[in-house]
């Protein structure tokens, strides 16, 4: 290897056959001032190489984008020969202030992120430009009569000037309650937002990606048990994977939910998941009454509350029941051009839909088969619905004809798994 040059020859190597496949947008670690394989990566769009380069900052990483066609350009535009020391000097404060620019946007972009808006940013470049080995900049804000308060610490890297939000400890004040406070942990800025940390605190669950100890990612949601804290003071966290066996969809569907368009299907899932209280429109009977909702992974079934906002009781979710005629009118009211719609309490049933004559004519066909197995029971001779007798010239079914005891034996509710009320 040549000993004048800043780029190694396996760098040099992968350069060249990535220009010859017209990948000529080059994103180096500026902050390596000897590259290798590692440091270099190569686009062929320019937006890709700088969405790379502005997504992988870190202490020890800070990438510019350069636009090369030979191996030439690129000794033409990073430093290499007996100038080396005097460029790497110019070149190093260069980069400090790039490396500032993109370091306070990279924080805002954080702030924004977590749910804190932008008013402290003109404090975080000050704390920032001062150089201070660590600070911490104070929020707040109002959910109805609770307030939710936010310290948020930043530190700075030992090996570079980069700072970085690493946790935030959040404080829950509600009237005529006991305040109580957590401390979140963030993963390069990244972590439970301000908003899931207010449910947090408030004792329902939030479904966060989560990673283990060979660094792959899973699901679980969280919740903080109020019963135990660690060593540091904060409450224990329970975590509910998909071993654990919640459903959240299936949780919902056992709900008789007023039929969803499939952008309200969206959006209630995400806000759940988020671990907010969600209003909804509830079918009991023959009305439908405004409700609240909350994802419930530990018992594995859904809160419930009044338009009060009163938690239901085990009996008040058992009650909640609807009549299916009754709600398939209000559902085809509200839908007059539907030609299909969901089935009551299914709003989020895997999208089937149920064509209501076949039903009809299905629950109609059984009802006939049982009457005229009743009449064998009798001594009367046992024929088949599809054929026809010496006195009757069209097949029973086939022509609808109307029997008295027909309609008797129509079922008046139709028959689910939790026909008696909601699942818990």
């Amino acid at each position: 290897m040549d000993k004048e040059h800043v780029i190694s020859d396996d760098a040099l190597y992968e350069a060249g056959l990535a220009i010859q496949k017209n990948e000529n947008w080059l994103a180096y670690n500026s902050s390596s001032y000897f590259l290798e394989k590692k440091d270099m990566y190569f686009f062929k769009d320019r937006e890709d190489a700088e969405e790379f380069a502005s997504g992988n900052i870190s202490e020890y990483d800070l990438f510019n984008v350069i636009n090369v066609y030979s191996v030439a350009d690129l000794f033409r535009q990073i430093t290499y020969g007996t100038d080396l020391r005097q460029q790497l000097i110019i070149s190093s404060q260069q980069n400090a202030t790039i490396m500032n620019e993109k370091n306070l946007d990279y924080l805002k972009d954080n702030i924004k992120y977590l749910g804190f808006g932008d008013k402290m940013n003109g404090s975080l470049e000050k704390n920032m430009n001062e150089g201070k080995p660590e600070f911490t900049l104070n929020a707040s804000f109002a959910v109805k009569d609770d307030t939710l308060g936010a310290a948020l610490h930043f530190r700075k890297s030992e090996a570079s000037d980069m700072y970085f939000l690493n946790s935030y400890d959040a404080r829950l004040s509600r009237p005529e309650k006991e305040d109580v406070s957590q401390s979140f942990r963030l993963d390069n800025g990244k972590g439970v937002t301000a908003k899931e940390a207010y449910n947090l605190l408030e004792g329902r669950s939030v479904l966060k990606e989560m990673t283990n100890q060979q660094g792959e990612k899973y699901q679980a949601w969280i919740k903080l048990d109020f019963e135990n804290k660690d060593e540091k003071g904060n409450f224990k966290v329970q975590r509910f994977t998909d071993n654990y066996g919640y459903n959240l969809k299936g949780a919902v569907v056992n709900l008789p939910l007023a039929a969803l368009s499939e952008e309200k299907e969206n959006q209630l899932m995400k806000s759940l998941q988020k671990g907010n209280i969600h209003e909804v429109a509830m079918l009991d009977g023959k009305e439908e009454k405004k409700m609240f909702i909350a994802a419930n992974p530990q018992y594995k079934t859904m809160d419930i509350y009044d338009s009060d906002m009163k938690s239901l009781s085990r009996e008040q979710k058992e009650k909640l029941q609807y009549e299916p005629d009754a709600a398939v009118h209000q559902m085809k009211t509200k839908s007059e051009n539907a030609g299909t719609v969901k089935e009551p309490g299914a709003a989020l049933s895997n999208g089937k839909e149920n064509n209501l004559g076949e039903d009809k004519g299905a629950k109609k066909l059984s009802a006939i088969k049982n009457e005229e197995q009743a009449q064998g029971k009798d001594g009367a001779k046992k024929k088949s619905v599809n054929e026809k007798g010496p006195d009757k010239k069209e097949n029973k079914f086939k022509g609808h004809a109307k029997t008295d005891n027909v309609e008797s034996l129509l079922p008046k509710k139709r028959t689910q798994q939790h026909g008696k009320g909601m699942s818990m």
